[in-house]
């Protein structure tokens, strides 16, 4: 029964691992995008 609680735990840690990166990921090309966009109104005007 413990193994399968280690695999449970294994899996269950890599997903959260792999949702946090995603969470970065998405966060760092929104700032890029948005940063983007203003230097390009800032330069505009």
């Amino acid at each position: 029964m413990e193994v399968v609680v280690d695999i449970i735990a294994a899996a269950s840690l890599k997903s959260a691992i792999g949702s946090f990166l995603g969470f970065l990921f998405g966060t760092g090309i929104k700032l890029i995008a948005s940063g983007a966009m203003m230097y390009y109104i800032i330069v505009y005007i």
